[in-house]
């Protein structure tokens, strides 16, 4: 089994990868849930290529801590030996362990940034072992047990620091160093595993091959001359991208003044003024981006490597268009982001932005948890996303966001209330003498919180107030049985507002789960409310068994939600969103509280 984790649409999502036997190509076949948990998941019914628009393929987990094994076969050892990066010849007989942190995680396609500090950047594809479960200690002959599948790693590291440090934190811990993917592979033979790795896609990987055999028989040749060469490279490059630009730049005005057209006569159908056409600059420049930006001789190269060895000039010709590969890398590379520059933002902005992106992940954690919920969860659930919103809470104090109440939530759960109980009343489902008196509470919990709305609301509620009480009055003069116990009435209003608080929390919960305009803590808040005064009605107070079991279940969905919100994070951060350095910080106070999590534990 294949479990790959990936991104479309701004949401982190989990699949099964499959291979479809009608074209042999591997989909995702897309999962409801969070597959390393305890709560089984299904396939959403949902499949997607791996190709597809907007899909990314991100690390397929996100690790508390990764651990690496250093020197701990002979070649390796002999290489860093000889390199002078360290005076041991031989693997060493015990093991050798260094570790990364988990802001080291990038996903497979992501980029490596090489820090600024560092000129010799080395990279190792390796295999890395998954664990499943949490272990300490385990015996050799059940250490598998405990390993949930494998998958590719980068283990990257900055050699001239790697002897500066003994403990290597900066070598190998740095951000981006240690991509992982495609997917996690559950049934592997390890021991005959083979691993195949790419530097910056396939034209480098051939450049990287075949430039330096073509360079070293073409450069040396001395019937042409070195300055020959590159005039030869440099006037290929001028022709090819002077054709390139030429044929985008028709196709441009071609195109716009189609469109133009267009709107010029739906412009004069609707009898308003057509939008300006497009200038020359404009399709100029766009041209310009198009013609640098585009394509980067993959097709080219693998064209010019079928010419057959027996053509006398295949070495030139080889070097010549590698050359004109490197021409037009390097000029994408530099001109294109002259050309077409990136809006700086200002770090007011971009600290606004990192505020109200830790709010939304926040946000989603409380969504996502409250739509995992199940009965018997449900008391740990509401623990946990309780101290969400304190936390959210926090994060508005720090930053001076004003949090006010939600008075339109708050008065449409009363408006929820007010109907269920009139039907329950019409339908003589509950005592009316109680459910009158209950619409006279709700009707005065509604004038508080309208002190401020029009005159026009508060007559309409000064009318439903003295239609109540009416109704109550009649009630009380012709059904009330002189007598009658005090604990009747308090037991049937009990009972009535037991039945309208489980309703506004089935509302609740769909608001929830649907596109609420209101913002989730707010309806988490008003949630837990609901269920507080549920538990208050219905039963005594808990016994200290089921305060220690709900205890245990809390810690589960803390655990949970944590993951979750590592996940958020760096989608948030895939998505620009959310700085890097923001998203880091992000990560450690997550990696803290898991810790401070397992050590309470």
């Amino acid at each position: 089994m294949r479990i790959a984790r990936f991104s479309l649409n701004d949401k982190p999502r989990y699949a099964f990868v499959q291979q479809d036997p009608a074209d042999g190509k591997d989909y995702l076949i897309e999962l409801d849930g969070y597959p390393f948990g305890a709560a089984p998941v299904k396939p959403t019914g949902e499949r997607y290529a791996l190709d597809a628009d907007g899909l990314r393929l991100l690390a397929p987990v996100i690790p508390s801590k990764v651990y690496g094994l250093a020197k701990n076969y002979e070649a390796h050892a002999q290489f860093m030996h000889e390199s002078g990066h360290s005076e041991i010849a031989h693997a060493p007989e015990d093991m050798v362990i260094f570790s990364k942190p988990s802001t080291s995680v990038i996903g497979p396609d992501d980029p490596i940034v090489i820090p600024s500090y560092s000129n010799d950047m080395n990279f190792e594809p390796e295999v890395a072992v998954i664990m499943g479960r949490i272990a300490k200690n385990v015996p050799v002959e059940k250490a598998m047990d405990y390993v949930l599948g494998f998958t590719c790693v980068n283990d990257v590291t900055l050699r001239d620091l790697q002897g500066l440090d003994p403990m290597w934190t900066r070598a190998k811990g740095f951000d981006t160093s240690c991509p992982l993917g495609p997917w996690i592979q559950t049934e592997l033979d390890w021991k005959d595993a083979k691993i195949s790795f790419t530097l910056n896609g396939i034209v480098f990987v051939l450049l990287g091959t075949q430039l330096p055999r073509a360079m070293q028989t073409t450069w040396s040749n001395v019937a042409i001359s070195n300055w020959t060469l590159l005039i030869y490279v440099l006037t290929i490059s001028l022709i090819l991208i002077a054709v390139r630009f030429v044929w985008v730049l028709l196709m441009e005005r071609v195109h716009h003044r189609h469109v133009a057209k267009r709107n010029e006569k739906a412009a004069k159908e609707k009898n308003i003024a057509p939008e300006p056409r497009k200038s020359l600059a404009h399709d100029v420049h766009s041209a310009a981006i198009m013609t640098l930006g585009g394509p980067k001789g993959t097709v080219t190269l693998a064209v010019i490597l079928t010419i057959p060895q027996a053509i006398a000039q295949r070495q030139l010709i080889l070097f010549l268009a590698c050359g004109v590969i490197v021409v037009t890398l390097l000029l994408a590379t530099f001109m294109v982001p002259i050309l077409a520059p990136q809006k700086k933002r200002d770090n007011t902005e971009q600290l606004e932005r990192d505020v109200q992106a830790n709010l939304d992940i926040l946000r989603v954690v409380i969504e996502e948890l409250s739509a995992r919920q199940t009965p018997e969860t449900r008391a740990a659930t509401q623990i946990v996303v309780r101290q969400y919103n304190d936390r959210i809470k926090r994060i508005k104090e720090l930053n001076g966001i004003e949090d006010e109440p939600n008075m339109k939530l708050r008065l449409r759960t009363l408006a929820w209330e007010r109907e269920f109980a009139r039907n329950l009343i019409d339908a003589d489902e509950v005592d009316r003498f109680a459910g009158y008196q209950y619409l006279m509470r709700l009707a005065r919990m509604e004038e508080l919180i309208m002190h401020q709305h029009s005159m026009r609301a508060n007559l309409r509620q000064h009318f439903v107030r003295w239609r109540t009480f009416g109704r109550r009055s009649l009630q009380e003069i012709v059904h009330k049985v002189p007598g009658a116990e005090l604990s009747e009435t308090t037991q049937a209003t009990r009972a009535l507002q037991i039945k309208c608080y489980e309703h506004v929390v089935d509302k609740l919960h769909e608001e929830l789960a649907g596109n609420s305009p209101a913002n989730a803590e707010d309806i988490s808040k008003l949630l837990i409310e609901y269920q507080r005064l549920l538990r208050t009605l219905r039963a005594a107070a808990p016994s200290i068994t089921k305060f220690t079991t709900t205890q245990d279940k809390s810690a589960d969905v803390e655990r949970l939600g944590l993951e979750i919100e590592l996940e958020q994070i760096q989608t948030h951060y895939d998505d620009g969103e959310l700085s890097r350095v923001a998203a880091k910080r992000l990560r450690e106070n997550v990696n803290l509280m898991q810790m401070d999590l397992e050590d309470n534990v």
